[in-house]
């Protein structure tokens, strides 16, 4: 097992952006920003060189990867009614398009640009307020973009909520109502909102279900030649939404290909450690395989150790080929090649 440490920074929130050998750290930690935005470096994998400067970006930002439009993957975020595309190695301006009806982007939770169906389009999550929320899409090919709302829902705690898109699915974070009974059997039921994770194909919108949500972010991924939705403990099957692996104590989940394998990576909580006041949960690395798991309603996994202490708080987890995991922490940011 080899471990590098890409940045040697504190970080107070990191999100993990990859498209191909290129990583991009933003550190989007509420209220800790200045005039320049938030703190911002992108990475190759293969040399573990920056490919950059620190520059600061918005903090609701994606990583665009559209080879047949722009050579590079970019950075994008929404501003002043329109979608600003950047260079992913320093914050430089490439490219803006118009978006009257989506204003100044400050109610986005997230975003994402793909190419679906030989369209590029942007997909949006927005949090309007009181409650209402909804994600849509944006042909940037149409001579005058505009926003088509395709589902909106009840989501009153929407905070750092992301969306999951790939080739073929999307996953976005939602609500549902449900009733909650008191043991006092003369009183009324409660109505509270339950997180739930909704699941659409992408090619034409069509929601396939939804799963308990828990307060954990979704992943949608194929690798290995099979779609899954990996959520809190559970990874599922795509489209059936079927349990695949279940375990207790995850904090943070990826989904990669190696050696032609599908593989779910888990960021575990260590619960047999003591808890120290002031002090968090340390968390470990676990990986397994998704070839041949046993389609049962909690399959136990087969688990794999990585043997790395993860240092500092936990905040995010990509799982990249040739047996690699990229974490972030409080501490910085590292890359751990696993051994087979």
């Amino acid at each position: 097992m080899r471990v590098t440490r890409l940045w040697e920074r504190e970080l107070g929130w990191a999100r993990l952006f990859r498209a191909g050998d290129t990583l991009v750290v933003h550190d989007a930690t509420p209220g800790n920003r200045d005039g320049s935005g938030c703190p911002t470096r992108s990475f190759d994998l293969r040399t573990r060189e920056p490919l950059g400067p620190v520059f600061g970006m918005w903090e609701t930002i994606c990583l665009a990867d559209i080879p047949e439009r722009w050579p590079a993957p970019l950075l994008a975020h929404v501003e002043s009614a329109a979608l600003v595309v950047s260079d992913s190695r320093d914050g430089a301006f490439v490219e803006r398009f118009p978006l009257p009806a989506v204003g100044d982007g400050r109610s986005l939770d997230d975003l994402a640009v793909a190419r679906v169906r030989g369209r590029d389009r942007l997909y949006l999550l927005d949090n309007a307020g009181s409650s209402s929320c909804a994600w849509g899409t944006v042909d940037l090919d149409s001579p005058a973009p505009a926003v088509d709302w395709c589902d909106p829902f009840m989501l009153y705690s929407g905070s750092r909520e992301r969306m999951s898109l790939d080739g073929a699915w999307l996953a976005v974070p939602a609500e549902e109502y449900v009733d909650f009974f008191y043991d006092d059997p003369q009183s009324y039921p409660e109505i509270i909102p339950e997180g739930r994770v909704r699941v659409y194909r992408v090619s034409d919108g069509e929601m396939l279900g939804q799963v308990d949500a828990d307060g954990h972010e979704a992943v949608v991924a194929t690798v290995g030649g099979r779609s899954y939705l990996a959520q809190e403990g559970c990874v599922r099957s795509l489209p059936d939404l079927a349990p695949v692996v279940g375990l207790s104590g995850p904090t943070g989940v990826a989904l990669a290909e190696w050696e032609g394998q599908p593989v779910a990576v888990f960021a575990q909580v260590r619960e047999e450690v003591p808890i120290v006041a002031g002090q968090h949960r340390p968390v470990r690395l676990v990986h397994c395989f998704l070839d041949g798991a046993e389609n049962t309603e909690r399959p136990e996994p087969a688990l794999t150790r990585i043997p790395w202490e993860v240092p500092g708080k936990f905040q995010d987890l990509l799982a990249v080929p040739n047996r690699e995991v990229v974490v972030a922490t409080s501490e910085g940011v590292y890359v751990v090649t696993v051994d087979p």
